[in-house]
């Protein structure tokens, strides 16, 4: 009978969930142990900058679907703003979207296809505010 160490067996599950880390996971839901394991990267850095950038401006839907962030909704009143913050309009969609880290596909993929292959998280207000509170405090 073979004995498995806990600690390996966390950090499996750590690798395992890795993916989603940025799209589904924020600094404040890790606990104390992934906290410690976490490393912020420059991807993260990135998205965060940008979503705060426009996580004030009324009335758009912010969807983060892997290390890409989405936007539509009201965006024609907000264009500039979205474009000093680094988003480009995707004809294609037909939204607004940041791009965290160049994609190694072709650009033939579906928005759905994209959030079954890396997972989607949408952006609510109220929550942004409340982490920065916590960041502050």
């Amino acid at each position: 009978l073979m004995t498995i160490n806990p600690l390996l067996e966390e950090l499996k599950k750590l690798r395992e969930s890795s993916k989603y880390a940025v799209a589904q996971g924020t600094y404040s839901n890790l606990n104390e142990f992934k906290k410690y394991l976490h490393i912020e990267r420059e991807v993260e850095k990135k998205l965060k900058q940008a979503i705060d950038a426009i996580i004030n401006l009324d009335g758009l839907d912010i969807e983060i679907i892997g290390v890409w962030v989405w936007v539509s909704g009201d965006t024609k009143q907000h264009k500039d703003k979205l474009k000093e913050a680094g988003f480009v309009w995707n004809r294609v969609q037909c939204k607004w979207v940041f791009i965290g880290k160049k994609s190694n596909g072709r650009g033939r993929m579906t928005l759905d296809q994209m959030r079954e292959l890396h997972g989607s998280q949408k952006v609510k207000k109220t929550r942004m505010a409340e982490e920065r509170q916590l960041l502050t405090a």
